[in-house]
C-alpha cells in the first residue's frame, strides 16, 4: 500500500504543479477553507474508481458485454434502450 500511496501522491503533486503553472491565478479567488475542501474532493475523486470497483466488481465495456451475450454492439444497445439490459456509463 505504501508504494501505491506514494505513487498516488507523486502523480497528484506533479499534475497539480502543471495545472497551477497554467491556472494558478485561480487560487487567488479561494480562501484556505475552500482550498482544503477542494483538496478533500480531489482525494475522494482519486479513490472513487477503486471504491466503485470494490463495490460492484468487474465491469465490462460494450464490446465485452455484446460478445458475452452473443449479439452485436448495436443489438446490445437496443436491449439497453428497451430496458431489457441494464447498463451504466463508466470511465477509465
Amino acid at each position: 500500500m505504501a508504494d501505491a500511496e506514494a505513487a498516488l501522491s507523486e502523480g497528484f503533486h506533479e499534475h497539480l504543479g502543471r495545472m497551477l503553472a497554467r491556472h494558478g491565478q485561480l487560487l487567488d479567488k479561494v480562501d484556505r477553507r475552500e482550498a482544503r475542501q477542494l483538496g478533500r474532493r480531489a482525494a475522494e475523486a482519486a479513490l472513487a474508481p477503486l471504491l466503485w470497483a470494490e463495490a460492484v466488481g468487474d465491469r465490462w465495456d460494450t464490446t465485452e458485454t455484446a460478445e458475452f451475450l452473443g449479439v452485436t454492439r448495436q443489438a446490445f444497445h437496443e436491449r439497453v434502450k428497451r430496458a431489457r439490459c441494464s447498463a451504466s456509463q463508466g470511465g477509465a
